[in-house]
């Protein structure tokens, strides 16, 4: 149930900001963005319910006593009734501690939704479209993302984006002013030590307060675990934003790292003897204690 829930809110999501990011958009376009969208924010607030409290959490009463194999089958035959929306999103936006003005955008958006799906909606309102987009921002990193697997538990350095939006249509996201503002006002909200992302390149990539262990972009959801990359001062620039890899050194051997200010790619070596980092350092000994880099410690 929950990789299906999972799967519909990545297409909800897909079609809704395709819509969203159309160039030349029409009426029509934001029309789906709008019954897209939306339907994301559904899936996943029942999905958010599925992982903190299980099934029962999401469907009805008289459901709570069935086997699973009886609640697939009803899934599948479209007779499975669920809570509804207002229970899962109240029980969501309670737990978050969501902003006040943005619980108000995610009130309009359904309203909006309703208005379209019953009633027609004669004419949108000039805000809908940048108010979708800041919502997209929460949708992802409040809800999707935080459902992926953590850095230290899933495998090194991911990338959340490629796993919910293509590459060509994520690109045109993280292209729009609104949502790139939005995730990094996120991210200082949310994190601390913001740099920027050395994936997708904005000022969003942080240490999660609620888990000093992980590094997160709040644009494009790249993830670290902290013990396996280091900052150093990059010569060129002086900042310290330099990045490079903490686990492969070994014996004195350069691996690659980049500053994340002025983005040059230089080569690192740590010292097995003395653990002082060099960047940039085209000696065969360590600056610090002057040993061979190579030489085996006794």
């Amino acid at each position: 149930m929950a990789t299906t829930l999972q799967k519909t809110c990545y297409h909800y999501l897909q079609h809704g900001l395709t819509h969203l990011l159309a160039p030349n958009q029409t009426e029509g376009d934001l029309l789906q963005a709008i019954l897209n969208v939306q339907g994301a924010f559904e899936a996943v607030s029942k999905l958010q319910e599925l992982k903190s409290a299980g099934w029962t959490a999401i469907v009805e009463d008289k459901h709570h006593d069935w086997s699973d194999a009886r609640l697939l089958k009803a899934l599948d035959e479209g007779k499975l009734k669920t809570v509804r929306y207002e229970q899962s999103k109240t029980s969501l936006l309670t737990r978050k501690g969501i902003p006040k003005d943005q619980q108000d955008m995610i009130q309009k958006l359904q309203r909006l939704r309703n208005s379209i799906a019953h009633l027609g909606l004669p004419q949108l309102p000039v805000t809908a479209r940048e108010e979708i987009t800041i919502l997209t921002v929460r949708v992802l990193n409040e809800w999707v993302w935080e459902i992926r697997p953590k850095a230290k538990e899933g495998p090194y350095l991911q990338n959340q984006a490629r796993m919910v939006l293509d590459g060509h249509l994520f690109q045109k996201l993280k292209s729009d002013p609104i949502y790139e503002s939005e995730a990094m006002e996120l991210a200082y909200e949310k994190g601390e030590k913001v740099r920027r992302c050395p994936e997708c390149k904005v000022e969003a990539w942080a240490v999660l307060r609620e888990d000093n262990d992980e590094l997160f972009c709040f644009c494009c959801g790249y993830q670290a675990v902290s013990q396996m990359i280091s900052f150093g001062n990059c010569p060129v620039c002086s900042e310290h934003d330099f990045l490079y890899d903490a686990m492969n050194w070994h014996g004195g051997n350069p691996v690659g790292g980049t500053c994340l200010d002025c983005w040059q790619h230089l080569e690192v070596r740590v010292c097995g003897w003395c653990n002082n980092v060099s960047i940039n350092n085209r000696q065969q000994s360590c600056p610090g204690c002057n040993v061979p880099y190579q030489q085996p410690q006794q």
